[in-house]
């Protein structure tokens, strides 16, 4: 009997901001969950973060990142139900901080 290895993977991402007002850093979380492909596909792009996304298959997608197009991937970042960003959490909290 041959063990099925699990696939599940999430993709996380962290901020850290301090300045010299605060003495304590904020962090600000983010996470993407998906799969990993068994072996990489698709090319690396230059607006492509990593080799990772030659394995990684967002959640609810059937393709990797890199297989994606410019438009595929532009979409998904931006309409992706799943993803949380941590730059959103950034921006919304300095927005909310500061008077910008």
């Amino acid at each position: 009997m041959t063990k099925k290895k699990k696939r599940k993977y999430e993709f996380r991402e962290c901020i850290v901001y301090l300045d010299e007002e605060s003495d304590t850093p904020q962090f600000f979380f983010g996470s993407s969950p998906g799969t990993l492909a068994k072996k990489p596909r698709g090319k690396m792009k230059q607006y492509l973060f990593s080799d990772i996304a030659r394995l990684f298959i967002p959640k609810g997608q059937t393709k990797t990142l890199a297989e994606m197009t410019r438009q595929e991937y532009d979409f998904w970042k931006a309409n992706d139900t799943y993803r949380v960003s941590a730059s959103k959490k950034f921006a919304e909290w300095y927005s909310e901080r500061r008077d910008i």
